[in-house]
């Protein structure tokens, strides 16, 4: 072989160690995601209100009235919908999951709307937002191609007619309620975000005092 063929032939050729590397960062990236969107959120927050702080108004004025309102929304939204998921057990296809397949993950934004409102910082906006797209565009993804695997025909119909994200209201003549059990949402752990909430909102008003 000439030597120029082998060159190029040598450089296209992927390094086994060097891929397995590259495999095993991402994954460790992807099942840490959550977590280092947490610490980074946090981050933020002490940014925001002890290094460089802001004025936020009093959360029984109107706008902090209407986004702590707003955050329980969200909060309310993933619990109702934590409360009849058992995951890879069955397909979740009423309730709340007949206007969206990710009402858990739409309550997240609701509640991330919330604070917001209160807050009203550019910087703390912009910066959330993006921590929530990079964290959950992918989880939805991943999630939604293990369902097709697991659920086959039964997934395809629920994806034609649901709506990804955003709740389709116009279909709430498919909304059949189910029971709603408080066992299932502890299991889920859905107590966490309505203590992390609690600790938010607590926070902003005491720091806006």
């Amino acid at each position: 072989m000439p030597n120029w063929q082998r060159c190029c032939t040598t450089s296209t050729t992927h390094h086994p160690y060097l891929d397995n590397r590259h495999m095993k960062n991402r994954n460790l990236l992807g099942k840490h995601r959550v977590r280092i969107a947490q610490v980074i959120f946090w981050t933020l927050f002490v940014y925001t209100f002890v290094i460089s702080p802001i004025e936020i108004a009093p959360l029984e004025e109107a706008k902090g009235l209407l986004g702590s309102l707003i955050a329980a929304l969200g909060v309310l939204i993933r619990s109702l919908s934590a409360g009849y998921i058992s995951k890879n057990t069955y397909l979740a296809s009423r309730g709340l999951y007949a206007l969206t397949r990710n009402p858990l993950y739409f309550g997240s934004f609701v509640a991330l709307l919330g604070i917001n409102i209160i807050i009203w910082d550019p910087l703390f906006a912009a910066v959330s937002l993006l921590l929530y797209a990079i964290t959950y565009i992918p989880t939805i993804r991943g999630e939604e191609k293990s369902l097709a695997g697991q659920f086959g025909d039964n997934w395809q119909t629920f994806k034609k007619n649901t709506p990804r994200f955003f709740p389709a209201f116009w279909r709430l003549h498919a909304y059949r309620e189910i029971e709603w059990s408080f066992e299932q949402w502890k299991h889920n752990r859905e107590y966490n975000a309505v203590i992390a909430l609690i600790i938010i909102i607590g926070l902003l008003a005491w720091y806006a005092n």
